[in-house]
């Protein structure tokens, strides 16, 4: 313990005070530049964008260490005695330095509106600057006994700047808090989702405005997220024409009359495995009406004021826009009405009984990729991405008891051939394949043909050809085909998608439109 504070002493001694007066000085001037020169930095190199998405990880760890300084002094202070927070709070003050800087290259790699970031940056250093002062006010109090009341008044002002750059974070990534407050919630509901539930519990199609009915909605729920008024990713905004049109980073959003051209339109044609596929994975996906009614709307122009009744309908276009709103008209919830349970059916409770042994062996050697679909459904999920690079047909053929209960399977880029062709077969209650980047060609997808509830179904990367594809034709139940970067020519897809008319082929950035 003695070493312990001789060692302290000797780095933080007064001593050296003058040492630490000049660094902090330094430190905060260099801190406050950013904010003086936050528009005349380029757009940063690669590696330190990188290196600014770690901006995340590192910006609770001032939080915590600040906390447990206060809880440290308070209590000391009620004891009567002296504390030992010096160490903390070196360690929030050094994690806040390093957390502004990769925020700081963070906010110059992607767009956010100006007010939030702004009153995030301005806060979030000055609580920086603040932080490394009243490091400096601790140690000079412990050495000379002289400064508490400054340090105690530097310390309530880092607390007080840690909520306010805590919330305006949160209001960059989350939304304003604010705005679930109860007296908002009339006019906000009113303002923001008026027009969308007021047009699913309309009478049907007709009166409705294409774009502000029916688009607008869409991407409300989907994109606004990312690229709306709170966010804009890749610097693009969604959350009105005229910013589609002027597009991103990437180029132009949307560009009326020509899918092709349309940012908007290739990404959300893209397999549902491929890395640029938008929305993302982890955020709520495009139903298969959804992506017919968008795309349609762009292919016709993307006109902003035409009305549906003005309109001559493809029949694919108006089923999907019965299945978004014809089918809600009696349920403004959304919600899909509530089926009656049939009697006869297997209680899944039991079936996950009988299963659970084989279940909790097949988890344990492969960890994460095996779960129920819910508490209250006896189907299977599988994903084996996280053991992808080790999995292969014996391993598949490890799941054969469970082959019926299965639903969902992703094997993307494991080693599975066309050997695993039978209990692929197998997996009765199949609605969704992945089989991309596989080594599978068309003897494994003539197997498939068999399974009547396979709704989707992705060949992308794999050796399948035209004439494995056309084994599909029959399975008139599948809506979602991928067949991106596979041996299916442009003349089969045409077939196929002849015979599957409201099935979604997609092959990339082009994807016939069905």
């Amino acid at each position: 313990m003695m070493k312990l504070e001789e060692s302290k002493r000797r780095f933080f001694g007064w001593k050296k005070m003058k040492h630490w007066i000049v660094s902090c000085t330094v430190l905060s001037v260099l801190l406050l530049l950013m904010l003086v020169f936050k528009e005349s930095w380029q757009e940063p190199a690669q590696i330190l964008v990188f290196a600014g998405m770690f901006h995340p990880v590192f910006l609770h760890l001032p939080i915590g260490m600040l906390v447990i300084v206060v809880l440290m002094e308070v209590i000391a202070r009620m004891r009567g005695r002296k504390s030992h927070a010096t160490m903390p709070l070196a360690m929030s003050a050094l994690t806040s330095v390093i957390a502004v800087v990769f925020g700081y290259i963070l906010m110059r790699s992607n767009t956010y509106p100006e007010d939030s970031i702004d009153a995030h940056l301005w806060s979030g250093v000055i609580f920086t600057v603040i932080l490394i002062w009243t490091l400096f006010f601790k140690l000079r109090y412990n050495e000379t006994g002289r400064g508490q009341r400054t340090y105690w008044v530097l310390l309530f002002l880092s607390t007080a700047l840690m909520f306010a750059t805590g919330h305006y974070g949160g209001v960059i990534t989350h939304g304003d808090p604010l705005d679930a407050a109860p007296w908002n919630q009339k006019n906000d509901r009113k303002q923001k989702r008026g027009q969308g539930v007021q047009m699913q519990a309309g009478a049907g199609l007709g009166q409705q405005l294409v774009y502000e009915d029916i688009v607008i909605p869409i991407l409300e729920n989907k994109c606004y997220n990312c690229h709306g008024p709170k966010k804009s990713k890749g610097r693009l905004r969604m959350d009105s024409y005229e910013a589609m049109l002027e597009g991103g980073d990437e180029g132009p959003c949307l560009v009326p009359g020509d899918p092709k051209k349309s940012l908007m339109i290739e990404l959300i044609h893209l397999p549902e495995d491929d890395e640029f596929r938008m929305p993302p994975e982890d955020k709520p996906q495009l139903t298969d009406a959804e992506t017919k009614v968008i795309t349609w709307w762009v292919e016709m122009g993307a006109p902003q004021q035409t009305k549906l009744e003005s309109l001559e309908l493809p029949d694919p276009v108006r089923s999907a826009l019965q299945q978004l709103f014809g089918a809600k008209a009696d349920k403004p919830s959304g919600k899909p009405a509530a089926t009656k349970p049939d009697a006869d059916a297997p209680d899944p409770a039991q079936i996950k009984q009988k299963y659970a042994e084989t279940v909790a062996k097949l988890q344990q050697k492969f960890p994460g990729s095996l779960t129920w679909l819910s508490r209250g459904d006896a189907h299977l999920s599988l994903n084996v991405a996280s053991v992808r690079e080790r999995f292969n047909d014996e391993d598949l053929a490890l799941f054969r008891d469970l082959a019926p209960l299965l639903s969902r399977v992703d094997l993307t880029a494991a080693s599975i051939s066309d050997d695993s062709a039978p209990i692929l077969a197998s997996m009765i209650s199949l609605t969704s394949l992945r089989l991309s980047e596989t080594k599978v060609s068309d003897q494994t997808v003539a197997a498939l043909t068999g399974l009547k509830q396979l709704e989707s179904l992705s060949l992308y990367g794999t050796e399948v050809s035209d004439q494995g594809v056309m084994q599909l034709a029959a399975m008139t139940q599948l809506k979602h085909l991928y067949l991106w970067q596979s041996k299916v020519t442009h003349d089969g897809i045409q077939a196929l998608q002849a015979k599957l008319p409201d099935c979604e082929i997609s092959i990339g950035s082009q994807s016939p439109q069905p």
